[in-house]
């Protein structure tokens, strides 16, 4: 072992983490040449794991100082690179082998000490929340140690490269009986460092975050504030600054969660004066611009981030060391659909069309999507931005939920009735989707008093059409039920239906709904008339 060239050390401290410890130590045996495992008073299986997998293992009795053991496991590493992790983490290099691993690191220039790697939050259903660069590895000998007895940070010199690798945390996917112990070890711990150093702006930072996930409002909004300040005060270097910068986003979704806009929409100002282009922070204010009716910001907030998020994803410097939370596809698809419902609003239908077009297919994965933008669309009677939504929606039916089938379905009886009827060619073009659109409505009626009157109207000028009579007198009965009933009681000749249905066509709005409507009474009628 002393012989290997360019050693890599792994490092952990551990204590009764029988459950988690083989994940981590599996995503790191095949790419390492020494284990050290400091335990720091386990009563389960944890050492007999380890010893599994050769640690050389250390035993300190546990004095509620993170960094004290933390410190105590550097000491023992022989490698030229040391790695540390958590027994709650996992490396994401299964596909990487040793070789390749000391490539990367046979790369870094000399003038880095220290190497960033990307991490990874997980929640307890699997899912990335979050994400940042923290330093994870870094040469020894060059007195690297780390503070704070809690959240330890690394004291260093030299230069920060970064390392294209990352690793997951499963720190906050425990059962919630644990993670509120979890919660009240660590603030105390970080109140203790608070009260020997008012002024630790690391404390506050990860007081913050507890207190967030305790749901502690005020108690959150207060640490958010102090860390910041202090932050500023200290003038600190971008790189080291940035790591706190996620407080934020953090405020802008407490006070958005709390229907606080105006609160959220300052902290989001303030926030981009800092970091100009922040993903988070436009997606914030896309968020709030949706939720408080002010679609303005909804189009700025999701115009920006849009503009921004793909650089994010490809150059991981631009987000220094700070925690991003949403620059995930899901994210994309929920700003998208707020930017979306900001254009609508301001009538701008081109712009829409372009933007569903991109993301249509992904925007399918949001059920409750679809039918948003299909509602605020109808409500601006924005026909012709909506027909092609409908006729997409109607293709990918069976991604769609079955209660919105006929919202679907009604729409497109008006939208390609009107065309077949400019066109007057019923059994071409849009006239054959439309008897696909019927076809399908068809399958979902069980009684035809369901059926609102417009859509009947159609249907009935439809099959008069295709000369399927007893469905035209079907649907004819229950539109005169509900529209005329008590005027006409005998709807036994033709001069008797063309009557009903003129009566009805009188009482049609004249806009483009009704205009649809009443050219489908006056076809009726035409054929009625002329058959003799």
């Amino acid at each position: 072992m002393k012989n290997i060239k360019n050693k890599i050390s792994a490092c952990l401290i551990v204590k009764n983490e029988e459950k988690m410890l083989p994940r981590c130590l599996n995503s790191l045996k095949h790419l390492i040449d020494e284990l050290i495992i400091v335990d720091t008073g386990s009563e389960d299986n944890t050492v007999k794991i380890a010893e599994s997998f050769g640690a050389k293992i250390y035993h300190h009795p546990w004095e509620n100082n993170f960094t004290k053991h933390r410190n105590q496991s550097i000491s023992y590493a022989t490698g030229d690179w040391i790695i540390y992790l958590d027994a709650d983490e996992e490396l994401n290099c299964y596909h990487l082998t040793k070789a390749d691993f000391k490539k990367k690191l046979k790369k870094q220039p000399k003038i880095l000490h220290c190497l960033l790697i990307k991490m990874l939050d997980k929640n307890n259903q699997g899912r990335v929340v979050s994400e940042t660069r923290m330093i994870r590895m870094f040469r020894n000998k060059v007195g690297v140690r780390f503070k704070g007895i809690i959240h330890e940070t690394p004291v260093y010199s030299g230069k920060v490269g970064f390392l294209d690798i990352e690793f997951f945390h499963y720190g906050y996917a425990l059962p919630e009986a644990q993670m509120q112990a979890k919660y009240k070890r660590n603030s105390d711990l970080l109140l203790k460092r608070i009260e020997a150093n008012p002024k630790d702006h690391d404390a506050y930072f990860y007081l913050f975050q507890v207190y967030s996930e305790m749901k502690e409002k005020q108690k959150t909004i207060k640490t958010g504030h102090q860390c910041l300040k202090l932050v500023q005060e200290k003038k600190l270097p971008y790189i080291q600054a940035s790591f706190y910068y996620s407080i934020y986003h953090g405020l802008a979704s407490l006070y958005r969660n709390a229907q606080e806009y105006e609160q959220a929409h300052s902290i989001i100002r303030e926030g981009l004066k800092v970091l100009p282009d922040e993903p988070d922070l436009y997606y914030d204010l896309a968020s709030i611009g949706y939720f408080s009716n002010q679609p303005d910001l909804s189009i700025e907030g999701g115009q920006n981030y849009l503009r921004v998020v793909d650089d994010f994803r490809n150059n991981p410097s631009k987000a220094g060391t700070r925690f991003i939370f949403t620059t995930t596809k899901n994210a994309e698809i929920t700003v998208c659909f707020w930017l979306i419902i900001g254009l609508i609003s301001f009538d701008r239908f081109q712009e829409f069309l372009s933007l569903w077009e991109k993301y249509r297919e992904p925007m399918l994965e949001k059920t409750s999507f679809p039918k948003i933008i299909f509602d605020a669309l109808e409500k601006k009677e924005a026909f012709d931005a909506l027909g092609p939504v409908a006729l997409f929606l109607f293709s990918r039916l069976d991604k769609i939920p079955v209660s919105h089938h006929t919202m679907i379905f009604s729409f497109l009886l008006f939208y390609l009735s009107e065309q077949t009827a400019d066109q007057n060619e019923i059994n071409s073009g849009s006239g054959s989707i439309l008897e696909s659109i019927i076809a399908q409505y068809f399958k979902t009626i069980n009684d035809y008093n369901t059926i609102p009157t417009g859509d009947a109207v159609i249907l009935a000028n439809f099959f008069l059409g295709k000369n399927k009579g007893d469905l035209f007198l079907d649907l004819t009965l229950a539109v005169f039920n509900r529209e005329l009933a008590g005027l006409l009681t005998v709807i036994d000749n033709k001069e008797t239906i063309v009557q009903g249905y003129k009566k009805i066509a009188g009482k049609q709005k004249k806009d483009r709904k009704g205009r649809v409507i009443i050219l489908s009474i006056l076809s009726i009628c035409k054929q009625l008339l002329s058959s003799g």
